[in-house]
């Protein structure tokens, strides 16, 4: 009964802590928004009063003051554009991230709606999308009906991976054996994605599982590593869950000799630097119409049970 109670109370607490994660996220991602989109009104406004004031005061400090704050407001609205504002608009490529909420069923997610909206709108005017970590298992989930399962510890460290399709555009430069980290509570099964005929496994591993997958069309990849982590970012995750009481396990294949004050290897840069290349060369670049006018709008999959 003590293992069972124990049990129910760290499952308890990942779920809670999990939800709290998602409403801090959820609160820095609007506190953020917000910021941006008051820097947007300021910049605007002292760059409009500073060019009226340059009529009638010649003073050097003033225009460059007025030159900082238009370069800024420039910047803000060239790379910082909401969904509703670039909707209408069509693209070679697009990469949906991953998110601290993979215990919460898809549909408690507070923008699961928005991102089912989005991933829609990707099948109508992006050519190619690549979804990664939580993103993957929320694009399989939605666009073919695959669930999730929650694993009975956090998968974290540094993997070797086989690849299933060694033709493939994506797998091209590939070794035989690669490494790529993963961090993740949850996974899917390769039988459910092989229900699929429009889906192709191209890479797995047999203590990680399932880590490439890929619509036949070139159309949609799902990554659920995260091949684009850096040396030392499953280190600081695994110190920011010491420091907040979760009594993390050391990340698998990642310090060496398990000594956590040692520096990790860093194993999987060049595949990882591989990935993104092939995807944007055979993919984005290469397969993508010359005019997006006549991308083609990639129909929706049947969802199977």
């Amino acid at each position: 009964m003590n293992i069972i109670e124990s049990e129910i109370r760290q499952i308890f607490a990942s779920i809670v802590w999990n939800h709290k994660i998602h409403e801090k996220h959820s609160d820095i991602n609007s506190f953020w928004f917000n910021v941006l989109e008051f820097c947007k009104i300021l910049s605007s406004a002292i760059t409009t009063s500073g060019l009226l004031t340059c009529f009638f005061i010649d003073e050097v400090a003033l225009k460059i003051i007025t030159t900082v704050f238009s370069a800024i407001c420039l910047f803000i609205n060239t790379f910082y554009k909401t969904f509703d504002e670039i909707k209408d608009e069509k693209y070679d490529g697009m990469i949906l991230t991953g998110a601290p909420v993979e215990l919460m069923p898809f549909e408690e997610v507070d923008y699961w709606d928005e991102l089912c909206a989005i991933m829609d709108w990707s099948r109508t005017n992006v050519y190619s999308t690549m979804h990664i970590c939580w993103s993957a298992q929320a694009g399989l989930y939605y666009h073919y009906g695959i669930p999730k399962y929650v694993l009975d510890t956090k998968l974290s460290g540094i993997y070797k991976h086989k690849i299933l399709n060694p033709l493939h555009p994506l797998m091209r430069g590939f070794d035989d054996r690669f490494y790529a980290p993963h961090s993740r509570h949850t996974t899917i099964m390769r039988e459910d994605v092989d229900k699929h005929d429009d889906l192709l496994t191209l890479s797995i591993s047999n203590d990680a599982g399932i880590y490439i997958v890929a619509e036949k069309s070139g159309r949609q990849f799902f990554i659920t590593g995260h091949a684009e982590y850096d040396r030392d970012t499953l280190a600081n995750e695994y110190y920011r869950d010491e420091v907040r009481g979760l009594n993390p396990e050391l990340p698998e294949n990642y310090f060496p000799d398990d000594d956590r004050r040692a520096i990790p290897h860093f194993m999987w840069r060049s595949h990882a630097n591989l990935l993104f290349q092939n995807w944007l060369n055979y993919y984005v670049y290469q397969q993508t119409p010359f005019d997006l006018k006549d991308l083609i709008t990639l129909e929706k999959p049947q969802k199977k049970s």
